[in-house]
Order: structure tokens, then C-alpha cells, then sequence
């Protein structure tokens, strides 16, 4: 990976090389700040672009759009973009740049700790620039950043070679490549990665996890290494150590939808509750959230809000439910959950501003019957609740929480040969279920 902003000026046949690479090539400058927008664009510019294959960008959705519409080969992107990390943008611009060998994505990076990760999304990241910068050594960076993509080094020469004997199933070949790698870089990390794929292509797990904790002690913030660690560690059930690892990726690198539902899914298996506001967070500031990935979110923020509420902590407990009642958009379900856990709780308030959150379609269904009822239970007499289960039974909003309840309210006022008939009624529908009587 190139580095940061150089201060030796780029030689005039870098340049003239810088040119013709970067000729007729969509260029994407992202950042909020005009200023950097502006002075990145002249330094292009400078340096023989065109000036109607520079475009820019102000934010993470206007490049979404510009990515989508350009396909540009060469992105240049803050790291902080709002609530979104310009490091999203990797993926989009690999989507409409399937050949990775075409593009160059770089980070322009405010901090060590923004450096650091940027340097460990190696492979991904082509280069990285701090600010502050001048034109000078800014132009001199980009002109870096081009040709060590043109002109790889020997590292990046035989890990390639290794890569393309790895994927056509020439496995002792790539075996060779690689270790030829490990000599020439003196923090291999990207080399002992391929070298963890290939032991695990091999079924030698045990090789392939020493060789992804090898590349973790020259850096431990290792991308690739990380997520390959993660996945090994995944495939052996071996649920607790993946969550180490996978927290650390969480901690660093900005969130996908498919790296959450593995977090979401291990942090309720380990009850890591602590952690799961990090993700909630990581969650909301997604660019687009998939149905399914709200759904599940809003499971395990309930599952958490009911442990804490088992753990006598009210205040966590209620600002648990309280986001994934935000967050359902009115999933009946989720409602559902929400205001039985803080009807059993005996929040009732809380459980009848949940209740509203019910869209109108919905409140003909047996699932917002079981929550009026079960909040209805905690305050109004039995003969009244009852009176209110019969009826929704009469109108088929059917759930079996709604006989139950009913049941039990009937049994509560005396009317035991009507429930005992309704029971029967329960049993037929839904055989399966284990009522209480």
C-alpha cells in the first residue's frame, strides 16, 4: 500500500506515466470540506486529468449515486463522511469495477487511529493521505498511489501470482508464491492471510488459524486477517473466540449487513448484551437497512431489554425496548414482544405508548389483541377483560395468548364451564401450544 502524503516531488516521468494511466478514467473526489474537494480536483487536474472525468462528491449518499452512475475508476474519500465511513464506499466501487486491478480507492485520513485502519484494510485501501496537506506533497502522493498500482512490488508480484495459482486449485504452487512473499515484506500479514485460505482450501485448520494469528502479530488490526480468523473460528463452533475477534472487526471497520447478522446472532447466543448499543448504533448508521436485518436487530435489542429487566435494571431495560420499538417500524411482532415483556414488568404506561405504535391495518389482528389484553389484565377487573378476549375471539383476532388470557379471566370470575368449553376451542386451533390449564 502506498503511504501518506509524500514530500519529494513525483519525477517528470512518473508523471508522464501518472497520465496516461489516469487518461479518459472516472475520477470520484469525496468529502464534505470544499476546500479539499477543490484542492484535489486542481491536483488531478495538475497532473494531466481531464477535467470531465474529475467529478465530485459532498456526502456518503451523493457518492453512492455518483458510484452507481460513473463507475469511476479511481475514488478519493474522506474517512469520515457523517455518520458513515467512507470505507463503505470500497464495496460499491468493487461492485461497478468487478477487476480490482483497474481501480484505486483512496482514504484521506485525520488521525493515527483513522491511519492505522486504513493501513489495516490492506488490499482494499490502495493508498492513504493525512491531513494536513499541501498541493505539492499531495501531488506528489497520487502520482505514488498510481504507480504502485502499475508497478507493484516484488511482495505484491508474488502474492498475485500466488492468488491466481490458488484460485485455479494449484495449491502447491501458491504454497510457493506465498512464502516467497513472507521474505520479501517485513510485516507480511497479506501474505500469511493467503496463507490461512490456502491451508483451509487444504482442510489443515490448525495451520490455517497459526498462519492468520501470524499475520495479526505484525498487525493486529489486520483486515483480512481478522475476518479470515473470524470465519475459521465460525465454521468450528467455536462461538466464544469468534466473538473476540469479530468485536475487535466491529471496534475498527465500519459495519455490513451481513458481518451484523453474524454479531447480532452471537452476541444473544453469549448474552454479550453490553456490547449490543455499539451494533445498534453501527446499525442505524447504515446507508440502507434490508428488512431482514431490521427484524433481527429488533429481536435482539428486545431479548436484551428483557435481560435487563430480569436483572432489575429498569432504566437499560426500558431504553432497550424503547429502540426496538423505534426501530420496527411497527413490525406486529416485535410490538408484540415489546409490550408483553413491559406488561409483565408492570410498565403499563410504557406498554400503552407501544401499543400505539400498531398501524391501523394491524390492530385487526390477533397479535394486538394479546397485547391489549395482557395490558388490560395487569388493570381492569376479570369479568372486564374477559368480556374483551370474548369479543375479539368473535371478530377471528385470533392469537393464542388471546384465549389464554381469556380463559384465565373467565376461570378468575367464576365461569369455569365457559372456559373450560373455550379451552377446548384453544386446543383445537392451536394444538401445538402449551396452555397453561
Amino acid at each position: 500500500m502506498a503511504g501518506e502524503t509524500s514530500k519529494r516531488e513525483a519525477s517528470k516521468k512518473d508523471v508522464l506515466e501518472f497520465q496516461k494511466h489516469i487518461k479518459k478514467r472516472n475520477i470520484l473526489i469525496v468529502d464534505t470540506s470544499p476546500t479539499t474537494r477543490a484542492m484535489l480536483g486542481k491536483s488531478f487536474s495538475d497532473l494531466g486529468a481531464r477535467g470531465d472525468f474529475i467529478h465530485s462528491a459532498t456526502s456518503f449518499l451523493e457518492a453512492q449515486d455518483q458510484i452507481a452512475r460513473l463507475c469511476p475508476q479511481i475514488v478519493v474519500t474522506d474517512f469520515n463522511l457523517g455518520a458513515q465511513s467512507g470505507l463503505l464506499l470500497i464495496n460499491l466501487q468493487r461492485e461497478s469495477n468487478p477487476n480490482a486491478k483497474d481501480t484505486l480507492f483512496i482514504i484521506i485520513t485525520g488521525n493515527t487511529s483513522q491511519t492505522a485502519i486504513a493501513q489495516a484494510a490492506e488490499e482494499e485501501v490502495d493508498s492513504y493521505i493525512i491531513k494536513p496537506f499541501t498541493l505539492k506533497g499531495l501531488r506528489s502522493s497520487l502520482v505514488k498511489a498510481v504507480m504502485s498500482k502499475v508497478h507493484p512490488s516484488d511482495y505484491v508480484k508474488a502474492i498475485e501470482e500466488g492468488k491466481k495459482a490458488l484460485f485455479k486449485g494449484d495449491l502447491d504452487t501458491a504454497e510457493i508464491r506465498f512464502d516467497e512473499a513472507l521474505a520479501l515484506n517485513p510485516k507480511p500479514s497479506l501474505a500469511y492471510f493467503y496463507k490461512g485460505q490456502l491451508g483451509w482450501m487444504r482442510k489443515a485448520l490448525g495451520s490455517a488459524e497459526e498462519d492468520f494469528r501470524h499475520g495479526l502479530e505484525f498487525n493486529k488490526i489486520h483486515y483480512k486477517c481478522l475476518v479470515g480468523l473470524f470465519d475459521l473460528l465460525m465454521s468450528q463452533g467455536r462461538d466464544a473466540e469468534a466473538y473476540v475477534v469479530v468485536r475487535k472487526i466491529a471496534t475498527y471497520f465500519p459495519s455490513n449487513p451481513k458481518r451484523l447478522y453474524q454479531i447480532l446472532r452471537l452476541t444473544v447466543a453469549l448474552r454479550e448484551f453490553e456490547d449490543l448499543l455499539d451494533y445498534y448504533e453501527a446499525f442505524c448508521n447504515l446507508p440502507a437497512r434490508e428488512n431482514e436485518l431490521t427484524l433481527q436487530m429488533c429481536a435482539a435489542v428486545t431479548v436484551a431489554g428483557k435481560h435487563f429487566f430480569e436483572r432489575q435494571d429498569r432504566l437499560r431495560g426500558l431504553d432497550f425496548l424503547r429502540k426496538a420499538a423505534v426501530s420496527s417500524g411497527a413490525l406486529p411482532n416485535i410490538l408484540k414482544e415489546i409490550v408483553l415483556i413491559l406488561a409483565a414488568h408492570g410498565e403499563i404506561e410504557e406498554a400503552e405508548t407501544v401499543l400505539k405504535r400498531f398501524s391501523a391495518d394491524d390492530r385487526d389482528t390477533g397479535a394486538f389483541a394479546a397485547c391489549d389484553l395482557a395490558v388490560r389484565a395487569k388493570i381492569e377487573p376479570a369479568r372486564s377483560v374477559a368480556t374483551a378476549g370474548l369479543k375479539y375471539l368473535e371478530k377471528k383476532m385470533h392469537d393464542p395468548l388471546v384465549f389464554e388470557i381469556t380463559i384465565q379471566k373467565l376461570i378468575e370470575n367464576g365461569s369455569k364451564t365457559q372456559a373450560d368449553n373455550l379451552l377446548f376451542e384453544a386446543k383445537k386451533a392451536y394444538p401445538e401450544y402449551k396452555f397453561l390449564f
